[in-house]
Order: structure tokens, then sequence, then C-alpha cells
């Protein structure tokens, strides 16, 4: 996924967390995945699935992968919720036909 230019974000080392949940609902574990639980800045404990962390460049964008082996992914719709410094900062859905 991109992570998109940000003129208020400082450059240096960032961690992102994603959770990706599965077309039943049911949050998705993937072969070489780094999932955990972290703590939100509200309180809440939220599982994830894998996690990243890159160097971002002040008002650049950056393009992300992440990489697991062997995954058979069901039809249907799956949910991100990409999480940030104690902060939910991005959620999309994308369909799998």
């Amino acid at each position: 996924f991109d992570v998109d230019r940000n003129s208020r974000t400082e450059s240096g080392s960032k961690k992102l967390y994603v959770a990706i949940y599965n077309p039943d609902g049911t949050l998705g574990n993937y072969e070489n995945s780094k999932g955990g639980q972290i703590e939100l800045r509200s309180g809440e404990k939220i599982n994830y699935s894998d996690a990243i962390t890159f160097d971002y460049t002040n008002g650049q964008a950056k393009n992300l992968v992440f990489d697991w082996s062997h995954e058979e992914f069901q039809k249907g719709v799956y949910t991100f919720n990409v999480y940030e410094n104690g902060f939910k900062i991005s959620q999309a859905k994308i369909t799998l036909n």
C-alpha cells in the first residue's frame, strides 16, 4: 500500500500496524507475518495481523509491501485497518473476486 505525502509528519523511522479482517470477520493471520497486540491512545487493545517498520521522509510518498508466502485468500471483502503511534490512521476495504 502507499503512504501518502504528509508535510506535518516528521522524518524518521515509523512503525505501522495492520489489522486485516477476512470476509468472515476473523482477524487474518498469515505465514511470515508479525502479528500481535497493541494498545491505542484510547486505552483499547487491538490485535493486528502484521507490522512494518520503514524510514519516512517528510513530504514524500512511500510504497510499502507485505509479503506472505503460500496464502490462499478466500473470495469476498477484506477490511484493512492501519495504526500508527497509538491511532487508527486509515481504513480500506478490498474485494477479491
